[in-house]
């Protein structure tokens, strides 16, 4: 029997980074719908959760997770480069309608016994996350981890809000000058998540 040959790589040439998942463009906007169902729900359970406990982190990773699979599926132009959705198909998709308001947060915190003060906090929060993540889940050239979006996720945190909005050129943020994604939770995560 013949091996299979692999023709994704004679499809989309040699441009993919690892992890890249090659498809049809309605098909990445159908799965950053399914992962825009699930994703606020940690991210904001991280964000309510005690600050540093091993549930916020447990929480954090899994936001991480699905922000990274979110960056995952790319198409293919007629001339061979790569693309993704625009930036604001990801804003969209991932956090509007899920985290828009401040009510929905509470809607979400409320059961735990959260607040509607605390529901403004991290609803800041939640935004000033997809001012980070957005653009990195965006971007073309490069393919992002887990461990980067969890760093992404824990600076916020780490800073309690306290931001101005990322100036962001390619894929981190300039006017961050301690932007350090090699640094804190992102060498713990590599060191049990990526290879």
């Amino acid at each position: 029997m013949r091996a299979r040959r692999d023709t994704r790589t004679e499809r989309f040439g040699t441009n993919l980074h690892p992890k890249q998942i090659p498809t049809k463009m309605h098909v990445i906007h159908m799965e950053l719908f399914d992962i825009g169902a699930y994703v606020m729900d940690p991210l904001v359970d991280c964000l309510f959760c005690e600050a540093g406990s091993s549930e916020q982190k447990n929480y954090l990773i899994a936001a991480a997770l699905y922000f990274e699979r979110a960056s995952c599926p790319v198409c293919q132009d007629g001339d061979g480069s790569i693309r993704k959705p625009p930036l604001k198909t990801y804003y969209d998709l991932l956090f509007e309608g899920r985290g828009e308001t401040p009510e929905e947060i509470y809607g979400h915190i409320a059961g735990r016994g959260g607040t509607p003060e605390q529901a403004r906090h991290i609803h800041k929060l939640v935004w000033q996350i997809a001012d980070l993540v957005c653009p990195m889940m965006a971007c073309r050239d490069e393919q992002l981890f887990v461990s980067e979006y969890a760093y992404a996720i824990d600076y916020v945190i780490r800073r309690n809000g306290d931001l101005p909005k990322p100036d962001i050129k390619h894929v981190f943020p300039l006017n961050y000058p301690d932007y350090d994604y090699t640094k804190g939770i992102a060498a713990e995560v590599q060191q049990y998540i990526e290879f």
